[in-house]
C-alpha cells in the first residue's frame, strides 16, 4: 500500500510539473508578444503625434484655427 501510495503520489507531481511548466511557457510567450506589442504601440503613438503636429501646421496656414 505504501509503495502503491507513493507511486500514485509522485505521479501527481510529474502531472502538476508538466503543468507548471506548459504555464511558464505560456506566460514566456506572452509576455514576449506583450513586449512587441509595446514596441509597435510607442512607434505608432510618434507618427500620430508628428501626424497631429503637421495637421496643426496645415491648418494654422490655412487660418482654420488661431496661431
Amino acid at each position: 500500500m505504501t509503495d502503491e501510495l507513493a507511486s500514485h503520489t509522485l505521479e501527481l507531481l510529474r502531472h502538476i510539473r508538466a503543468s507548471t511548466d506548459r504555464t511558464e511557457n505560456d506566460i514566456r510567450d506572452i509576455k514576449f508578444r506583450l513586449s512587441q506589442l509595446e514596441e509597435k504601440a510607442q512607434h505608432h503613438t510618434g507618427r500620430f503625434d508628428r501626424l497631429d503636429d503637421r495637421l496643426l501646421t496645415l491648418e494654422k496656414r490655412l487660418g482654420l484655427v488661431d496661431a
